[in-house]
């Protein structure tokens, strides 16, 4: 079941960063590893490396260092959802995961659970100039009743009766 309290925090953490301090092709910036394997998480924070979204989620959640099944299970996710998140396709290419982006896919996730209970990896569409749009729920149609045809009408109505 996704954990909407850790997605939340994860969201609003995601939000305080600058874009330059999110890159879906690695945990942690070029460098980061030799600064944060030998003195502990919290210096990542401090130390200005960008990250992806399994790399901000170990900032949050420490216990989940460089392991991305157990930064999955702090979402909720499990299944391979965790990589559909962490690894959409081409995440190793510039440009095509920013981190608005990420921050609208996790949004539509937790929407999305809220409005059905599915829990759905929707990255959207390719980025462009427009604003992300939030996941919404489809509205319902009326339905309205087929016609019956004009014979069967008939033999429905009440019979008449002529005094």
């Amino acid at each position: 079941m996704l954990n909407v309290a850790n997605l939340d925090k994860l969201i609003a953490h995601l939000e305080a960063q600058p874009p330059e301090k999110f890159n879906m092709r690695a945990f942690f910036s070029e460098g980061a590893h030799s600064t944060w394997s030998g003195r502990g998480i919290e210096i990542i924070h401090e130390c200005g490396t960008a990250a992806c979204i399994a790399g901000w989620i170990m900032v949050l959640h420490p216990e989940a260092l460089s392991d991305s099944d157990l930064a999955a299970e702090w979402l909720g996710l499990s299944g391979g959802r965790g990589c559909l998140l962490f690894e959409p396709p081409g995440y190793s290419e510039d440009g095509r995961y920013p981190l608005s982006r990420a921050i609208a896919t996790l949004k539509r996730l937790r929407d999305r659970f809220l409005a059905t209970g599915e829990i759905v990896i929707d990255w959207g569409p390719e980025p462009s100039d427009e604003p992300a749009q939030p996941w919404a729920a489809p509205q319902a149609t009326e339905l309205t009743q087929p016609a019956l045809p004009a014979e069967i009408t008939r033999l429905l109505e009440p019979a008449k009766v002529e005094a």
